[in-house]
């Protein structure tokens, strides 16, 4: 077994980047040994007065190093030190140590391997190669260290070792099928040869081998033989063996079932482990899909607990604070778990520390639960668990716990950083705004008060030399500049209003000619008679709409279609029912929006390239789609087909209307036949105005 780990030192000097691809890079191989620790440390040593980079490796190899659940316990203590202690581990898998270790070090750059002193008899390397012989051997141009590995304590992490014995119903299972296996040989003795009972017997000890393990199959070999000894070799029903040839018989017999049972053991022992590993692997991967997408903190941690309660087979809940003081519950699985006063106290020590404590740690207190801190660049909270299972406190399931601690911190982490963000999107977003909104109110509003200053000023001062019709024109434009400078400010208070989300609709029923009328009345200096048109269908349901608000939508589009078209071009209202809704549309025929620009006019801001000298602000249309967006409707530009642009806003139909407005409605008429628009008397469902 090896184990790996790095940790990166800052580099000093003008130019890191070119002093890191010079850096030594030091790997460190450890395994179950207590002296494994020492070697980690000499390497955190080395590390630190070479200025390297530092790995530690532990290589799963079952062919050369059979452990058990105290090695793995060790093998995890040395990876939570080389962790400690800044380092990366790695866990690799191979048939051979050597092998591994090697492809690992020329995949990393390194330049120097670190190995505990060979400890086997010089004979043992006749046999089988040690692992220091072979690392020599294919090492090539990276050097070999050799450190004495005198035992030191074992890292302050778990320290709760867990020890399952086989039952011994899994040995009485053994039995049972040999004698099973014997009643079948004795019933067909007659038809079978000595070498196929011998096959026979090898079947029980393949079947407890893989269903039990090694220790139960090696019990049952033995009986296997005893069995076959007893009641198939002359003399029988006596352990007395007749001919000396059988005891080769029994020692073969004995060491195939001892092999059988190893290996099986083996596919046994990997087969659980590659399922422990895919269970894992899959809860991991549900819970980093599931936390990737959760907007808030609450949500994350309320995620975090459900899994780890489900996770970990007990209660789970989530603490968020840095310090025991302001430490809050954020989430419980179930909600009704909280600490007891014992508890907290281990809560509160945990947090204080940045360490874990309670229940299966160093540092117990005398908790019934688990304590992990979440811990980054710093301390976000603390998660504590409490569980009965004894699986709980394995080194595998350690390995689970390190890896979900770590899964939970980066997800509350991302929580955090995008909460930040969003509170600086939308800082910066109101700095643009309030620089845009100074730059205009600087610029489009100084040009009407300079105008109306400059007439007014020549009224006060000149007037002895000013005729009435030259009177009447400076008044004209004092008035005119002064709607402009008007038009401005309620765009801008409009806007602000809708940016914070303040506004309110007061939904009235009103029919669409009154809405109109009353905009074109506030524009009605800036056509001429007969310019604007309005054509509503017979079949146009009252309007279900602020009045005011969308008053200022009609009165947005209109101004915005007199300035941009030439005067005296036909300008068109009409209304019609569509299935999704009432759609009222304005044409115009001036010049047009260019493509791909439809959307973009209903930004901010935001004026067309035919804009220059034609005074406006570029608020007008953003606040048309603002005020409809909240009547729950749709605003959109496209070309009008004979020329010129044209909007269209489509409405939702409104729910029915009081029976008092239908009786009303219905003693008028559809066709609405006599209304006032613009100062001219119209009837029928086309009125021009």
């Amino acid at each position: 077994m090896t184990s790996l780990s790095v940790a990166q030192l800052p580099a000093a000097g003008p130019d890191p980047s070119a002093l890191e691809a010079k850096r030594d890079c030091i790997l460190v191989c450890v395994g179950p040994s207590p002296a494994s620790a020492r070697l980690i440390h000499a390497a955190h040593r080395l590390a630190g007065d070479l200025r390297a980079a530092w790995i530690v490796v532990t290589v799963d190899a079952p062919d050369a190093y059979p452990m058990d659940d105290a090695d793995r316990q060790r093998i995890l203590d040395h990876l939570c030190l080389a962790d400690s202690l800044g380092a990366k581990s790695l866990r690799l898998s191979g048939n051979r140590v050597s092998d591994e270790i090697i492809r690992c070090a020329q995949a990393h750059g390194v330049s120097r391997i670190l190995v505990g002193k060979p400890t086997l008899r010089r004979w043992r390397d006749l046999v089988r190669p040690s692992l220091v012989y072979d690392l020599i051997c294919k090492s090539g141009r990276i050097d070999i260290h050799f450190i004495d590995g005198a035992p030191v304590a074992p890292s302050p992490f778990l320290a709760l070792q867990v020890h399952k014995p086989a039952p011994w119903t899994w040995h009485l299972v053994g039995a049972m099928l040999v004698v099973l296996v014997t009643l079948l040989a004795c019933l067909g003795q007659h038809y079978l040869l000595p070498a196929d009972l011998v096959m026979i017997y090898l079947l029980p000890i393949m079947m407890t081998a893989f269903r039990y393990g090694q220790r139960p199959s090696l019990s049952t070999a033995a009986l296997a033989v005893a069995a076959y000894d007893f009641f198939f070799v002359p003399p029988t029903f006596t352990f007395t063996v007749g001919d000396a040839q059988h005891i080769l018989t029994f020692a073969i017999m004995f060491a195939v079932g001892l092999v059988i049972s190893h290996l099986m053991g083996r596919i046994r022992r990997q087969e659980q482990e590659a399922r422990q590993r895919e269970q894992q692997t899959d809860a991991l991967y549900h819970l980093s899909r599931e936390i990737m997408t959760l907007p808030d903190d609450t949500a994350t941690a309320q995620v975090i607990t459900q899994h780890a309660a489900r996770m970990f087979k007990g209660d789970a809940a989530l603490f968020l604070g840095n310090t025991p003081e302001n430490l809050t519950l954020a989430a419980a699985t179930p909600e009704t778990f909280f600490p007891t006063e014992t508890m907290l106290a281990t809560l509160h020590w945990s947090c204080r520390h940045a360490t874990a404590a309670g229940r299966g740690t160093l540092n117990p207190l005398d908790g019934e639960i688990t304590v992990l801190p979440l811990i980054t660049s710093h301390l976000f909270g603390v998660l504590a668990i409490r569980t009965l299972d004894p699986d709980f406190f394995s080194a595998s399931q350690h390995h689970l716990l390190v890896a979900f601690v770590q899964q939970a911190t980066l997800a509350m982490d991302r929580a955090r950083l995008s909460r930040e963000a969003q509170a600086a999107a939308l800082l910066a977003q109101a700095e643009e705004l309030r620089n845009a909104l100074l730059s205009m109110a600087s610029h489009d509003l100084r040009t009407p008060l300079a105008t109306i200053t400059g007439a007014g000023t020549t009224l006060r001062d000149d007037t002895e030399n000013l005729d009435p019709e030259q009177r009447h024109e400076l008044l004209e434009t004092i008035c005119i500049e002064s709607e402009r400078m008007e038009r401005l400010v309620t765009n801008l208070l409009d806007m602000v209003r809708l940016e914070s989300g303040t506004i309110h609709l007061h939904r009235e029923w009103i029919p669409f000619e009154e809405l109109v009328g009353s905009a074109m009345v506030r524009l009605e200096k800036r056509y001429r008679d007969g310019q604007v048109t309005v054509q509503v269908a017979e079949d146009t349901p009252l309007l279900y709409v602020d009045p005011v608000l969308f008053e200022q939508v009609l009165v947005n589009l209109l101004d915005n279609a007199l300035k941009y078209t030439p005067p005296g071009t036909p300008i068109t209202w009409t209304t019609t029912s569509q299935p999704e809704g009432v759609r009222i549309a304005l044409h115009d025929a001036g010049r047009g929006i260019p493509a791909g620009k439809e959307e973009y006019i209903f930004e901010k801001f935001v004026r067309g390239p035919s804009a220059a000298g034609i005074p406006g602000s570029g608020l007008g249309l953003a606040i048309c789609r603002s005020i409809v967006q909240a009547h729950d409707g749709t605003i959109r530009a496209c070309a009008n087909p004979t020329g010129g642009a044209e909007f269209r806003i489509l409405l939702p139909y409104p729910p029915q209307p009081p029976v008092s407005t239908l009786e009303g409605q219905e003693a008028t008429g559809l066709e609405r036949a006599r209304c006032t628009l613009g100062g001219q008397e119209t009837t029928g469902p086309e009125r021009p105005t």
